[in-house]
């Protein structure tokens, strides 16, 4: 069956995940213990965020991917550990993606998703608006959402998990999602708040541009006016 097969796989691309890094990662609590299959959101910035995502969470997930060009080994380590591609300006393929993603999940196996849906490169949001198909996935099936974010710094990538998240059939979509996005943008001020405070300056300005362009010329694929055209308007 293709899900043994993944998770056969799987400890062998969890060891080749250090190699697609040049930081540490400093993973700041324990992520917390759930019965069962779980849906990972994690927000979503740059090019190493999946392999991040293996390597925190330790175990084998399918992963939701927007159908975009990747290069050849990244194809390969997603086909390897299960994948869903959708397209994202595609109805349709939505559609399906939602129905394969629903059938994996009631068939016990876990899920990670980015629902901010692209890249989030703007200079002090912590979020960019997160689409509620997360929400709806978890309504359907009655599996709890883990958050968990990444912060990068030069020298290390800064993980911290979430408490687990169980969403009521007869929630609002609309009201959750909103909790969600709390939910993690606290996390992610948690890991902001490590450091010292700096106020905004040229200096600041010039480096976050050249963090930007640091994240595009690690993966030149990435088409950046077709991925800031898919960003949620709130």
């Amino acid at each position: 069956m293709l899900h043994t097969f993944h998770k056969l796989v799987h400890p062998i691309l969890l060891k080749m995940m250090p190699g697609r890094r040049n930081f540490s990662i400093n993973i700041l609590n324990e992520m917390p213990h759930v019965q069962g299959n779980r849906i990972f959101v994690m927000n979503h910035s740059n090019v190493h965020d999946a392999p991040i995502a293996c390597e925190s969470i330790g175990e084998q997930f399918y992963i939701l991917v927007g159908k975009q060009r990747l290069d050849f080994i990244d194809r390969v380590f997603f086909r390897l550990n299960g994948v869903i591609y959708i397209d994202r300006k595609n109805k349709k393929s939505k559609q399906r993606g939602f129905q394969k993603m629903q059938k994996l999940l009631k068939s016990g196996q876990s899920l990670l998703m980015y629902p901010e849906g692209t890249w989030n490169m703007t200079p002090s949001k912590p979020l960019i608006p997160m689409n509620w198909g997360v929400i709806e996935l978890a309504k359907s099936t009655g599996v709890p959402i883990i958050p968990l974010v990444a912060e990068y710094h030069p020298d290390c990538c800064y993980v911290k998990f979430g408490d687990a998240i169980y969403i009521d059939e007869n929630a609002d979509k609309k009201t959750e999602i909103e909790r969600l996005e709390d939910i993690m943008a606290t996390l992610k001020w948690d890991i902001w708040e490590m450091f010292p405070v700096q106020h905004r300056t040229e200096e600041l300005e010039e480096e976050f541009n050249r963090m930007i362009q640091m994240r595009l010329d690690e993966y030149v694929k990435f088409d950046l006016e077709y991925e800031m055209s898919v960003v949620r308007e709130r």
